[in-house]
């Protein structure tokens, strides 16, 4: 693999606490080895509770998601939160990333035309008490 390929790879395994980095060798949690050695289903339940613990704005996401009524967020309104902190690039990269996540963990969906988070009728996600 690049380096370009691998640094995303080994910030992720880092940051959902998959693994540790040492000396330039990663070494799997416990975690990280269930997910890898899990079937697809068993990746995303490793993957969301990871997710959940670890990655804030995921949570934030969440909170306000709950929080809103409607289990409706617009995209805007995190990215606007994000830039008081990020520049608007950077903001936009990890709006990004979360939305991914969020999405893969089934934490949320994200309608991109609407440029709308929201809660589906999940039992699965529904069920996480966050």
């Amino acid at each position: 693999m690049e380096v370009d390929d691998l640094l995303p790879l080994i910030q992720a395994i880092d940051m959902l606490n998959l693994g540790n980095i040492e000396s330039g060798d990663v070494y799997l949690s416990e975690a990280g080895i269930r997910f890898a050695e899990a079937g697809v289903l068993e990746e995303k339940v490793v993957f969301r509770e990871q997710a959940v613990e670890h990655v804030q704005l995921i949570r934030r996401i969440l909170d306000s998601l709950k929080k809103s009524g409607n289990g409706r967020l617009r995209w805007e309104t995190i990215d606007r939160e994000l830039q008081q902190y990020f520049s608007e690039d950077e903001a936009e990269r990890q709006l990004d990333t979360a939305t991914d996540w969020g999405r893969y963990a089934e934490l949320f969906a994200y309608d991109d035309q609407e440029g709308m988070f929201y809660l589906e009728n999940d039992p699965i996600a529904n069920a996480q008490d966050i």
